[in-house]
Parts: C-alpha cells; structure tokens; sequence
C-alpha cells in the first residue's frame, strides 16, 4: 500500500508541476496514474484499498486501456530521439505524422532529453508493428559516446492481462535510425 500510495504521490508531483522541457509529460503521467489505481482495485484487499490516497481530483484518473502501449526513453541529455512505429498497414506514426487511419497517437516530440515518447494504440490490428528509434541529434558540447535506448513495449495496457516487453540498444551517431524490434498481433482487442 505505502508503494502505491508513494508512486501517485509522485506521479501528482509530475502532472501539477509546469515543464518547460518537458511540455505533455502530464499525459503520459495520467496515463500511469489510472493504471496504478485500477491495479490497486484488482490486486489489494478490501481493507487495504480503503487506504490508498489518490491526490487527483476523479474527472482526472481514468484506467485508459490500450491494445499496445510503446514508451521509449534514452539516458542523455540534450537529445533527441524519435520513437517511430509502422503499423500493419504501412502506416508511419512519428513526430510528423502523429495520429494515424487506424488510431494510434503519438506523445509530444521531447527533444532536449531522457523522454518518454509513447505510442498508444486503443485497439490492435492483426499483424506486425515494427519499432524505430531515430538519433536526430544532440546538443551537447561533449563528446557523449553515444545514447541508450529503451522501450517498453506493453499489451493490454491497463488490463489484468497486460505484458511487458523491454528492449534496450545503444546509438552512436546522429541521424541514425535502428530498429528495436516487433511486436506481432495475432488478433484484435476487444472494446
């Protein structure tokens, strides 16, 4: 209980504090935060639900499950990194082109470091996703000897169903573009 309760405590921190590198980072946090209380409804006991202190006002925590759910972060500072998903269709999502024919959106583009970027899908087409992080470029001063990468890759997001997967890779040189990987969906969500 005193995990949860410390998580969205945090989690309030991020969504009422004002970024100013960090602009849409409050919807990425909404969206952890009516995860972490939907999980403490299926997972807690009665009696210890009762204690969880949600800071957020209610029109604010909504469980808003998802087939696919994609955040990518990276360990530098004053870089920026592209998360680039194409659909079963062919269809690109990416900065440029960040709400697609079958739905999926795209997060905020966070270009001066650490992300997330996330990609959401409500509900899944059968077929392959593939995964593309870009190296667009860095500001720094000093030589940084490249940018880790992670993503993780969750499907059904929000459910009691949901897995994860985590992909790491490290980039070296800007305007490099490498795939992170796949993700194949058999079949459709249901709504």
């Amino acid at each position: 209980m005193d995990d949860y309760n410390r998580g969205l405590a945090l989690l309030y921190q991020v969504v009422a504090k004002r970024w100013d590198r960090f602009d849409g980072i409050e919807e990425i946090a909404l969206m952890e935060v009516g995860r972490t209380v939907a999980r403490a409804r299926w997972t807690l006991p009665a009696a210890e639900r009762a204690r969880l202190i949600v800071p957020f006002p209610a029109g604010l925590v909504k469980n808003l499950s998802c087939g696919t759910r994609i955040l990518m972060t990276w360990d530098t500072d004053e870089t920026d990194m592209d998360l680039w998903v194409t659909e079963p269709t062919g269809e690109k999502c990416f900065h440029s082109n960040n709400r697609t024919a079958i739905g999926g959106r795209l997060s905020n583009d966070f270009t001066q470091g650490y992300g997330p970027e996330e990609y959401l899908l409500r509900r899944n087409l059968p077929g392959k996703y593939r995964i593309q992080s870009n190296y667009y470029g860095t500001r720094q001063q000093k030589l940084t000897g490249g940018t880790t990468v992670q993503a993780t890759v969750i499907t059904d997001w929000g459910k009691p169903t949901e897995k994860r997967r985590y992909l790491t890779l490290r980039l070296t040189t800007a305007k490099e573009t490498v795939e992170i990987g796949t993700v194949v969906q058999k079949n459709t969500v249901p709504q």
